[in-house]
């Protein structure tokens, strides 16, 4: 079992790409920027090999011969993950980072963090480490199924990060799972997590991205919720 990462600008303009009768009536109803982000996340599934998806009850897209999937857009880019066909769940966050006034209020309310600690760090060291956090919060919504409100608190800063700079996190979800965050550049963040026993599959990138990703951070966990 392995993954597939594949990372692309949303393009100025519409992907010509063929689509099934419900998604077209979806895409008419959609505004312009949306549309493209819509269109651009399809285009990845393409090349990754899957033409038609499949909406399960609890909404979660699957490729018609049940390879899980997970699509993300933030502004200028657009993500998704592809597996092969098994039980896994998968999620994918990107973010890319703007100015927040209220960055520690924000902190408060959606990951747990030592008391305090938040204070004492600069400025980059907050934003490096909230937004690695939030993607992996987010990417486990997403896999999870059960949406962002469960999630509140799932996600724990903990370790030597404020003398060290080095992530570490503690997971705390209702089922075991694995994950991991990457900082693609200045200016975005990824995280993937993944719903299903045992260690974070190999991960290969569909196409290279313009460059590096950095590995913030990789784990796994055990259902404690």
């Amino acid at each position: 079992m392995s993954l597939r990462l594949l990372l692309a600008p949303i393009p100025d303009h519409e992907p010509l790409i063929a689509l099934a009768e419900a998604d077209q009536a979806r895409l008419a109803a959609m505004a312009l920027a949306r549309r493209r982000q819509f269109l651009a996340g399809r285009q990845l599934l393409v090349e990754a090999g899957i033409s038609e998806l499949v909406v399960d009850e609890q909404g979660k897209p699957h490729g018609s011969a049940g390879q899980p999937i997970s699509l993300s857009h933030s502004r200028q880019f657009v993500a998704a993950v592809v597996g092969e066909a098994s039980g896994l769940q998968l999620g994918l966050d990107v973010e890319q980072p703007r100015p927040r006034r209220a960055l520690d209020a924000l902190l408060a309310r959606t990951l747990q963090v030592e008391a305090n600690r938040w204070q004492q760090a600069d400025d980059e060291l907050r934003a490096r480490l909230f937004y690695a956090g939030w993607t992996l919060r987010e990417a486990l919504a997403k896999a999870d199924g059960r949406g962002l409100a469960w999630s509140l608190g799932a996600v724990a800063m903990s370790g030597d990060w404020l003398d060290s700079g080095a992530l570490a996190l503690t997971v705390r979800a209702p089922q075991p799972g694995a994950g991991a965050v990457w900082q693609l550049g200045d200016d975005l963040y990824m995280a993937l997590a993944v719903v299903g026993d045992g260690p974070l599959p190999p991960c290969h990138w569909q196409q290279p991205p313009p460059w590096p990703p950095q590995l913030l951070w990789q784990g796994q966990w055990r259902g404690q919720l």
